[in-house]
This record gives C-alpha cells, structure tokens and sequence, in this order.
C-alpha cells in the first residue's frame, strides 16, 4: 500500500525484491493505491515490467476503517493493510511495507508451510517492556512486527481476522500505539509462527550504536542479535530517521541508495540539501532523541 509521498520508496522496496528474487516473472504486486499519480504509476510500471512481474493497483475498501481512531503518528495509510488483505484474489499472501530493501529471495517465504497457524512474521525485538503490560500481555509472550506478513488467506477469512483485529483497535484505543501492529497482534495470539529475524531487520534497533552522546539502550538483546546477522533479507527502515534524508544518520543508508539509483527516480534530490530545510530536519532529530532515548 501506498500514496504518492511513498511511491518512490515503494518503487525501490520493488527493485530490490524482483531483482534478488529467483523467478521475479511469477510474482504478482498487489498495490492498495492511496491516490498515487499517473506519473508515480508509469514508474512502477517501469520496476515490474523490467523483471516480467504484474501490477494491479487496488482501491481502498470503502468503509473498512470506519470507527477507527486513526493514529497521528502513522496515518491512515498504515491501516489500509487490512483493506489489501480483503481484498487481494489470491491464496497467500506477503505482504511487506513499503519503507524495506528485500536482498533475499522470496521464494523461500512462499516455500514455507502453514500448518496450525495463519501467519508466518518476524519478532519484534524493540518492543519496551512497557508497550507489553499497556496492551495487557504477558512478557513471554511473542509479538510481531507487522511489515512482514507471510498470510494463509483461506484461514485468515475463516477465522474473520481482518473483523477481530479492528474490534480490538476500536475497543481499545487508550492502550494502542502501534496502531494496526497491535491490533494485529491481541488477534492473533496462538495463530502465528516466527521466522528468522534476518526477514525484518528493524534499523531503529541500531540507533543505539550511534556516536550520539547520552543515547541509551533498553534491549541489549536485539542489538545483539542483529549483530550476528550476517546478511539480512529484508532491511526494514523503521523509526525517525529514513534513508532518503542526506543528512539523516541511518545504519544501512546506502543499501537503499544504491536500488534508488537503478530506479526511474534515479535523479531523486534530497530535501534537506539547503540551510533552512537542513536546520529544520536537524531540530527534529534532535527532539526525537532526546524524547525517545535520553535517560531523565
């Protein structure tokens, strides 16, 4: 899912997917189309038409997010996962965000074998402790990252999923931050398997590795497993800090900027290349550290 401020991400999330994939020519691209321009469009089409891929663009369920108290940090873009899902003819279905570089090949995801669950997805090793006793769940319990999901649409409708996770959404609007992630997530407790962390590295865990003064880290754990990784799959942006802000001090940047340059928005300029956008980008940074990460 997209809308035109994200097209050119999702054009190389695309790139990178079909190009390290073993038989791009069978996949098929389900697109829920957030009013992404005809220019955008012919772009894309450009990607998939390369690798002998097929795009369809779906519109917006209409109604789907009705009663829904749409989260100012993520949009409503985030939520119209639920709409792709209903409405995407197939019997499997991956979906993924469309802030990711894909170096391995997902062939091997489709090859997996759903048994007594729906949904094959990644642990989210960043989850505070916090988040967890909020949403009522116990420490042990394991939560997924929802930019990957690799879903068994048969079952998935069977069991009304798509209905469960946005009641819970709408019942419970005081405890969810991650909006759809955890809606997702109460729905799905016991239908759900993991699979390795290398198919959603999430970037955000390595903001505690940078040269920034008084940032600290409240999961040793996921930067350690992520250090053992020695080639992720699925490089997964997430966080603050994007890879398409030159100045942006991002691990991992320059995997997207080199799919960028192979893309028809090769020619991309960055928004914080002038003083004025450059200190605004700046401050904002700077209060989002020190608003997540500084201990007080």
């Amino acid at each position: 899912l997209s809308n035109d401020a994200y097209a050119q991400h999702l054009g190389v999330t695309l790139y990178s997917l079909l190009e390290n994939c073993s038989c791009p020519d069978k996949i098929r691209i389900n697109v829920v189309d957030m009013d992404i321009s005809s220019i955008n469009k012919k772009k894309l089409d450009w990607v998939v038409k390369k690798f002998k891929a097929h795009i369809n663009y779906l519109k917006p369920k209409p109604g789907i997010l009705k009663g829904i108290e749409i989260s100012k940090r993520f949009g409503k873009e985030t939520y119209y996962r639920f709409s792709l899902i209903e409405t995407a003819k197939t019997d499997k279905l991956l979906s993924i965000d469309s802030d990711m570089i894909v170096k391995g090949d997902v062939k091997e995801l489709f090859d997996l074998k759903f048994k007594d669950n729906v949904l094959f997805a990644v642990k989210d090793l960043d989850l505070p402790l916090k988040n967890r006793l909020k949403l009522g769940i116990k420490s042990d319990t394991p939560y997924f990252n929802s930019g990957l999901l690799f879903i068994d649409l048969k079952e998935w409708k069977k069991n009304k999923l798509t209905e469960k996770s946005l009641k819970w959404i709408k019942e419970n609007n005081q405890k969810t931050e991650f909006a759809d992630q955890d809606g997702l997530n109460m729905a799905l407790v016991g239908k759900w398997k993991e699979i390795d962390p290398s198919w959603n590295m999430l970037t955000k865990v390595f903001y505690y590795n940078l040269p920034i003064p008084f940032i600290y880290c409240h999961n040793v754990n996921a930067v350690t497993v992520y250090k053992k990784i020695k080639q992720p799959n699925i490089i997964h942006y997430t966080g603050f800090l994007k890879p398409w802000f030159f100045f942006d001090p991002i691990p991992l940047k320059k995997e997207y900027l080199s799919y960028l340059k192979k893309t028809p928005w090769k020619d991309y300029k960055f928004p914080d290349l002038n003083i004025t956008t450059f200190l605004s980008r700046a401050g904002k940074i700077i209060s989002f550290f020190y608003a997540k990460f500084v201990k007080k």
